[in-house]
């Protein structure tokens, strides 16, 4: 190392001598050299590194980082001498103190040595022994249209100190005003605080609470400035909050993009950025993909920049590359996320790319599981049914062993679930909820409330849905035997064995199936508080108001209503059997949501068959067909349905039937939200059946379904698909999650869309 150090001393002194090395009696140059860093970060080329005489500022020598292309990285800074005689200007002699600077910051001290030789020094403003470096970001923020909006800044250092740093701050205006509180005319609420960060740690936060309005204003400035309290270096101390003015700016909006995948060569997928309404100024917006299943540089290019739409106009493109493969595959898809505004609001925009083979054509992938004990999930144990709130952002599974509902976030582009909570009767708030061996979770379609059916418990119990952050909670229980509200002579009735829900389309009723107590019961739902008023029950082999028998009854499991509202459809278990009601749909009659006895179609009666162990069951979307699965039969039964609301067998599917492999004893089953697929859960067999449902067609009737592919639990890449219970479709039919009960677990499928590639999407982001 020494060998090396003088031989580069010496490489350097032969380099630089150049005029300073006259004859006569002037002294030789002394040099120093080294490596530049600016608190540990490479210097650009072009940099200026100054020598100055120490407390006079006097520049002495100076030297453009990359002029010398045999120095590459580093610099070197010739000082002419001179050690005789009177001093001559602009020359040291040994011992002068002098100041390194990179700049105009400060980044070495030393004295000058003998003349002659060459010693290395390297700068870095923080080895000036001031601690570490600090900065502080710029911030935007849209200003908000009532109360305060934070903006929140980020300080950070390059490395952390060994005590507590201590910076106080204050803000500054610029163009935005600041005063002590809100009123007419300020921007921001002025500050002068200290930001703490701990010993060990590197960054801090620190917020400036913006004045909200609704005034239309130009955007406005304040500055956040920094003084180190405790030892530290300044490399940024002054950030930079930007009130971005929402009162005026537009909304960006950006649709998903489709393209057939080549077989070889590239393609372009556009995305087309489109403005809510014009604007007067010109808006940006940085723009990046995101790897989703798809993989930048193997699918696709790789693609980032910044878009302008200029003012007046309102739209721009963005272009992504997207590379052909010669193997077939499944749908692909990346993201392209959207950041740094300026002039317009893009707060949750983002959009799918989706790379489609036209050659491969399965209904579902698998994509991801959430399984209780894994990524801090507690309480999803035997889950036994599971809701989608109708905006698709959030998830609610209940636990039957852990008397328990959890609750979900919901990636609107993945599909993907991130456990937020669970309640049980220990939870705050919940200590009076009857959660017993819950069995069934339906969302209202308003999205204001959740209702549970507790089996073991007796009850329904209500649940309050906060619309903004999908938090739940508790409202009332509706429990057997005991009164509907509290003084009421109503006493609810039906709800021993309660395990099945469903609230109607037009939120005003929600029916029970009570299976122990053969019974349908039905609630008024306010719509304003979402709880629920016992209005009546119908019991098997029981008159209904009408003095009509209910025939067949026996083990309700699962109920439906046509979303004309005019008829309500039971699949009872143990009486092999469909019960038909009438229901008055009419909201200004005194028995609106009441119930009528109609009818019954019974397995092995008048030509009917495939009911045995009838689970449950779904109605078309257009109310022309009912399809029910029968967990004994191992069968799907398809019913049309006539416009008095009866029902008329049209063909049954049976496990082992060609291309089913699967249906063993069934007990899920839910249509597409397009109404083109159904989804089969078998119990028995650990699977999920996936049948092509057919419109008016040469080969198929209106309604007609065809195997289309099976999963089951073990194959491929689906392992946690023990003990199917339910089938949930997300509303924009690209999800499709499964309920495994044994194995405690949410199976998520991801649905590729071949067949209906440009679909618009259903749910906003």
């Amino acid at each position: 190392m020494k060998r090396f150090a003088y031989g580069f001393a010496i490489t350097l002194m032969l380099v630089l001598a150049g005029p300073h090395a006259e004859a006569g009696l002037v002294a030789p140059d002394h040099i120093l050299y080294g490596n530049v860093s600016l608190f540990g970060q490479p210097v650009a080329a072009g940099t200026v590194i100054e020598m100055r005489r120490a407390g006079q500022g006097e520049v002495m020598v100076r030297y453009i980082l990359g002029r010398d292309s045999r120095l590459g990285e580093q610099y070197a800074l010739r000082t002419p001498m001179d050690v005789i005689g009177p001093r001559v200007e602009g020359r040291a002699r040994p011992g002068d103190p002098v100041e390194i600077f990179i700049g105009s910051r400060l980044a070495g001290e030393t004295s000058i040595g003998l003349e002659g030789r060459a010693v290395r020094l390297d700068l870095d403003p923080q080895n000036m022994g001031a601690g570490p470096s600090i900065s502080i970001d710029d911030v935007q923020v849209l200003e908000g249209n009532a109360g305060l909006t934070p903006a929140t800044f980020t300080v950070e250092m390059n490395t952390t100190a060994d005590d507590t740093t201590v910076i106080d701050w204050h803000t500054e205006d610029v163009t935005a005003i600041g005063g002590a509180s809100c009123e007419a005319g300020i921007d921001y609420l002025e500050a002068a605080q200290t930001l703490e960060i701990p010993a060990g740690q590197m960054r801090g936060q620190l917020t400036v609470q913006v004045c909200a309005n609704e005034v239309v204003q130009p955007n406005r400035e304040f500055h956040v400035v920094l003084v180190p309290r405790t030892e530290a270096q300044l490399d940024k101390g002054v950030g930079i909050g930007l009130i971005i003015d929402d009162d005026n700016v537009p909304r960006l909006q950006v649709a998903d993009a489709t393209i057939l995948k080549p077989e070889a060569g590239t393609v372009s997928m556009t995305f087309t950025p489109t403005l809510s309404r014009s604007h007067e100024v010109d808006i940006s917006v940085d723009y990046q993909t995101q790897d989703l299943d798809a993989i930048a540089g193997l699918d696709y290019e790789s693609a980032a920049g910044t878009f302008t739409i200029p003012a007046n106009k309102l739209s721009a493109q963005v272009q992504v590359t997207i590379f052909g493969i010669a193997d077939i595959e499944p749908t692909k898809r990346f993201e392209l996320t959207f950041a740094d505004p300026v002039n317009v609001d893009i707060d949750g925009v983002s959009a799918l790319g989706n790379i489609v083979d036209p050659r491969f054509d399965p209904s579902l992938i698998h994509d991801d599981d959430v399984v209780n004990g894994e990524d801090g999930i507690t309480g999803l144990t035997e889950p036994s049914a599971m809701a989608l709130s109708p905006d698709g952002r959030q998830a609610y599974v209940v636990s039957e062993s852990g008397h328990s509902v959890l609750v979900f976030d919901r990636n609107l582009s993945t599909g993907h679930l991130s456990w937020v909570a669970t309640h049980d009767t220990s939870s705050p708030g919940f200590e009076t909820a009857t959660l017993q061996g819950p069995m069934a979770i339906r969302a209202s379609a308003d999205g204001k409330n959740v209702y549970v059916a507790s089996r073991l418990s007796k009850a329904i119990v209500v649940l309050e849905r906060d619309q903004n952050s999908g938090a739940l909670s508790f409202i009332e229980n509706q429990i057997h035997n005991l009164p509907t509200r509290e003084g009421s002579d109503v006493i609810v009735k039906g709800l021993t064995g309660v395990k099945a829900l469903h609230v109607t389309d037009d939120g005003g009723h929600v029916y029970a199936l009570g299976a122990e107590d053969h019974a349908l019961s039905v609630f008024h739902r306010d719509p304003a508080t979402g709880e629920l008023t016992f209005i009546e029950a119908y019991f098997n082999d029981t008159p209904d108001p009408a003095g009509t028998v209910v025939k067949h009854m026996n083990r309700p499991s699962g109920l439906i209503s046509s979303s004309d509202g005019a008829n309500v459809y039971v699949a009872s278990r143990f009486g092999n059997a469909v019960q038909v009601f009438g229901r008055d749909n009419d909201p200004d009659s005194d028995n609106f949501g009441r119930l009528s006895y109609q009818t019954s179609y019974k397995n092995g009666l008048a030509g009917i068959s495939g009911l045995a162990g009838a689970f449950d069951l779904v109605i078309s979307h257009d109310d022309r067909q009912v399809y029910v699965i029968a967990e004994q039969d191992n069968a799907v039964v398809w019913f049309d349905r006539e416009t008095d609301g009866s029902l008329s067998l049209r063909k049954k599917w049976t496990k082992g039937d060609t291309g089913l492999p699967g249906l063993g004893g069934p007990q899920g089953i839910a249509l597409a939200p397009a109404g083109d697929e159904l989804f089969v859960t078998g119990f028995g067999d650990h699977s999920l059946t996936v049948f092509r449902r057919h419109s008016d067609s040469n080969d198929f009737e209106v309604g007609e379904l065809s195997p289309r592919q099976t999963f089951f639990d073990n194959e491929g890449d689906v392992t946690h698909m023990a003990g199917p219970l339910a089938v949930v479709p997300s509303f924009n039919h690209r999800h499709v999650y499964v309920v495994a009960n044994e194995d405690n677990a949410i199976v998520l499928f991801r649905r590729v869309l071949s067949d209906e590639l440009f679909r618009d999407r259903l749910e906003a982001k």
